[in-house]
Parts: structure tokens; sequence; C-alpha cells
């Protein structure tokens, strides 16, 4: 079978010398420093509005990259994983109820969600605020585009809860419209546990190096797995993923049911278990910790339909 994989890895070598993985090698690699996008996430505060009762308290301020750490603390660690551009941070009284406001901005709305995602607990109830929001204790977390806004508050009670999600529709108001990454519709929705989605600019399956990744975890009875899709035209990602098989775990064959329309590879990875992956209309798509019973309904319906 290894023989088998290094032949994989041949043809897809001879793929990219003529030329067809270069640009896909490229698009996975962090955006430079030099082409971060201007800084736009104070503009978003909302100056004092009589209207609303909406009394801006103190100045702005800004947290870009380079002082983080002196900010954030050793969560810098987590914005930096999402290519963070900057945050800006105010202070209000609404309708008389102090609320503090963080406004992080990311390079992409992918990396925006991701990192808003991180932020979840599994089965949390989701809002519809922005592209998606939830509510953790006082904590109010909405992402829309390229930005994550944080309302946080002490009030316990239902005004306060009214003052917040009025200064958090203000602030909406002023990003423009956007869905979550669409590449989260290519998933199964039968079985998906709630909060799940999660993106990984790089750095998904530690020493695999594979990047641009997006997952969703599924359960079934006391079972659980989780389903990755990421961008693929040239065939990089797939050989990275098979090599990493030959290296660190043991090949075994396809597992019964799949059709892959393009090379796969399975293999019994030391900590994650059966991990059973191939290429699909220029997509690498997968499953980590993958069991027949019971998802092999599942998992092979997904991979059908997506060659559809």
């Amino acid at each position: 079978m290894k023989n088998q994989i290094a032949g994989y890895l041949g043809v897809i070598l001879l793929a990219l010398l003529s030329g067809c993985g270069q640009k896909e090698e490229e698009t996975i690699q962090p955006v430079p420093e030099a082409a971060a996008p201007p800084y736009h996430a104070d503009t978003l505060m909302p100056l004092s509005m009589t209207i609303y009762d909406i009394v801006k308290v103190g100045d702005v301020g800004t947290v870009k990259p380079e002082t983080a750490t002196d900010y954030l603390g050793s969560s810098a660690v987590d914005y930096r994983a999402y290519r963070f551009v900057g945050m800006s941070s105010g202070s209000y009284s609404v309708m008389g109820v102090p609320i503090s406001v963080e406004i992080a901005q990311f390079p992409t709305a992918a990396d925006a969600y991701g990192f808003f995602a991180r932020l979840q607990s599994f089965g949390v109830r989701l809002g519809m605020l922005g592209s998606e929001s939830f509510e953790a204790g006082n904590t109010l977390y909405f992402t829309t585009g390229e930005y994550v806004v944080t309302l946080s508050m002490d009030d316990t009670t239902l005004g306060g809860t009214n003052a917040r999600s009025r200064l958090a529709l203000e602030i909406n108001s002023r990003i423009a419209p956007a869905p979550k990454p669409m590449h989260f519709a290519l998933f199964p929705s039968a079985s998906k546990i709630r909060a799940s989605n999660r993106y990984y600019p790089e750095g998904f399956l530690e020493g695999v190096g594979l990047g641009q990744v997006f997952t969703t975890s599924y359960a079934i009875e006391s079972d659980t797995t989780l389903f990755f899709l990421t961008m693929d035209e040239g065939g990089i990602q797939f050989a990275k993923l098979s090599e990493y098989a030959s290296d660190v775990g043991t090949i075994v064959d396809t597992p019964e049911g799949f059709r892959f329309p393009g090379f796969s590879v399975a293999f019994e990875h030391p900590r994650r278990g059966l991990i059973v992956a191939g290429l699909v209309r220029m997509k690498l798509v997968g499953i980590v910790g993958y069991h027949p019973k019971p998802f092999e309904k599942l998992a092979t319906g997904w991979i059908d339909g997506l060659q559809m």
C-alpha cells in the first residue's frame, strides 16, 4: 500500500512540474504583513446618539498585531493564528447600562468566522445577528464579514440585555451584510453537532501542514466524528496528507462504500483513529475518527453528493 501512495505522490508531483499546482500552493500561504488590508474597525464604533440613548464614553483604543500581547496577553496567539489585522475597543452607556465593546478585524471573512467559531462551545445556541452570533454569560459575540464584535456588560437584567442588543444592532448596521463562508453549505445537515463549524487557515491535523480547511463535527448515538473539506485544485494538500499517512500511520484499504472519483487514502492515526480522505472535484475531503457504524451512510452519502 505504501508503494501505491508513493505512486499517487509521483503523479501529483508530475502535475505540479507541469505548472498546475503553483497557483494552489500560493493560495494556502499566510497573507504577508505588507498585504494586510486597510484597518477600518475603529470606524465601526458609533458616536453618541441621543435618539437611541447611546452615549460614547472616552476614546476608542486600538490594538495592532505588534502590540497585541500587551493588551490580550496569552490569547494574542489565538488572534494571530487567524492573521489578526487589529482591534478597536470602546465603552458606552446605553439606556444607562455600561457596555464594553471590542471589534476585531481579520483579512478575510473566513478568518473572522474561524476566530469567532473557536470561541463557541459545542452545542451553544446560535443567533441570527450578523452572519452568526451567540451569547456566553453577559457577553454577546457576533461576526459579519471580516469583523468579530464582542459586547460585554455586568448587568443581568432584561433591560441590560435590551440595551446591549440596541448597541449591537447599531454596530452591525455599519458593516456590509455577509453570509458565513459558503463552504459550510457543502457539509451534511443531518446529525450535525450545533456550533461545531471550524476553520483552520493553517495547521489542521498537526504535523501535516494542511491549510484553509473547513470542518464540522457529527454525533450519532454516543459516537462523534469530524468531517473536513479544503480546496485542492493541484492536489498539493492530498500529497501532504498522503505523505503524512505513510510516515505516522498504518495505511489501510479505503473502507467499502466510499466512491472517491480521484485519489484516496485511509490510515489509522495513532491518536485520531481512522482517517479516510480523497479528492472530489478539486477538493480534498475526508473524515477524522471514522466509524463504519454508525457513520457509513452519512459519510458515503456526503462523498457521493459532492460529485453531483
